[in-house]
């Protein structure tokens, strides 16, 4: 039965292989660009039809496949098919035609076609709405306002939202002033009415920092670039769109790498359009990359039991034990970490999720805070005590890395 099985596959795979689009105008001539999307789209269809079959829902989800193409080509190119080859002749008043040649990837399409079934995805992967994303603009110049307009809306399409804060805000635990201003809220309370209007403010101030403490995770916009690559033999100029986003997480510090980097390229009759064409693509894709990465923070915390044991603490520590194994051969030096945060009145569980080979990770909470660099003192002065050579780093957000030599 698995060979039957495979044997099928291989046979659906070869007979793709093989197959040329040639497209050509009928009723309005096509542009380069509008040939090439349309020549994919053929071979597309036709892996999609076998795929499917007679399903009830093939139209719904052949509509979404050609939403997610017209959204953003080049993903589509790249989730879907292997190694396409495009030539393309110019007709002149009929526009274009172009063969492609191309390898499709028929298990992405299956898997993606199952969860596009039942209305929970976009380009494969699981998607939510009712987010509030929160975003810190590092760059803040003229392109990156637009991106981030382009951006919002993008979110906002997509039924979530898009926060913008300033550079330097403080959002999480860390470092928040909400006991400081609620205290005040309440001397004000008892002056009477004559502070009405300084308490209005302190009011808007509190709901503010605690908003601002909720924050699990944030994104950071830290680069974008626009460029012109010369123009083409149709007079369309040719340029590209770069930015770099990070996701953080407030709690540990730790910046989430899966976040690509992206590059989007394309081309229009004149700059401006040029422009908008690319905010509206990079657009489309740092929603997806964003709402995934922070699906993926979501699910994860919500699946460790021994991060959510300690959200009862007002206070979040993490430290890395670096060079470190989790066996018998260092459990010496771990029993001191853990010895030295018990002296703080706390308890630090192991986090199985960060932990890797060779890096231990360490969360602990506390109601009152910790001053990180008394922390860093004392697991100096004990590791001198204890005949332990460490190299410590302060890595910010409460987070700090402990290196045996």
């Amino acid at each position: 039965m698995i060979k039957k099985s495979i044997l099928i596959l291989l046979f659906l795979t070869i007979s793709l292989n093989a197959n040329i689009v040639r497209m050509r105008a009928v009723e309005q001539a096509p542009t380069k660009q509008e040939a090439i999307e349309n020549a994919h789209w053929v071979i597309f269809e036709q892996a999609l039809d076998k795929v499917i079959g007679a399903s009830s829902y093939v139209g719904n989800v052949k509509t979404s496949f050609k939403t997610d193409m017209q959204k953003d080509f080049i993903e589509f190119q790249k989730t879907y098919f292997r190694s396409p080859k495009t030539k393309c002749n110019n007709l002149g008043e009929d526009g274009f035609e172009c063969l492609v040649l191309a390898n499709l990837n028929l298990e992405q399409i299956k898997a993606i076609v199952a969860d596009k079934s039942t209305n929970t995805t976009t380009m494969g992967r699981n998607s939510v709405q009712n987010l509030e994303i929160v975003l810190i603009d590092e760059v803040d110049n003229e392109l990156s306002k637009d991106f981030i307009s382009n951006l919002q809306g993008s979110i906002n399409d997509n039924g979530n939202s898009l926060r913008i804060e300033k550079k330097g805000t403080q959002l999480g635990l860390k470092g928040n002033k909400c006991k400081n201003i609620q205290r005040q809220y309440e001397q004000y309370k008892k002056k009477g009415a004559s502070y009405k209007k300084a308490l209005i403010k302190i009011e808007e101030k509190l709901n503010e920092c605690k908003n601002n403490k909720d924050v699990k995770y944030l994104f950071k916009l830290t680069k974008i670039e626009f460029n012109t690559l010369g123009k083409d033999s149709y007079n369309n100029i040719n340029g590209n769109l770069s930015y770099r986003i990070n996701m953080i997480d407030v709690q540990t510090g730790k910046i989430d790498n899966a976040i690509r980097s992206a590059n989007i390229e394309d081309f229009a009759p004149n700059k401006e359009s040029l422009k908008f064409k690319l905010y509206q693509k990079a657009a489309n894709v740092a929603t997806r990359e964003i709402t995934n990465n922070l699906l993926k923070g979501i699910r994860l915390n919500s699946k460790t039991k021994k991060i959510s044991k300690i959200k009862k603490y007002d206070y979040f520590y993490t430290i890395i034990l670096s060079g470190i194994t989790y066996d018998s051969t260092n459990i010496d030096k771990i029993r001191f970490i853990k010895r030295i945060i018990k002296t703080y009145h706390a308890k630090a569980k192991r986090n199985s999720n960060e932990s890797k080979d060779y890096e231990q990770v360490y969360n602990f909470g506390t109601n009152e805070e910790i001053d990180t660099e008394d922390l860093i003192f004392d697991i100096y002065e004990k590791a001198k005590q204890a005949s332990y050579a460490v190299q410590i780093e302060d890595k910010d957000n409460n987070v700090i890395v402990v290196k045996f030599q």
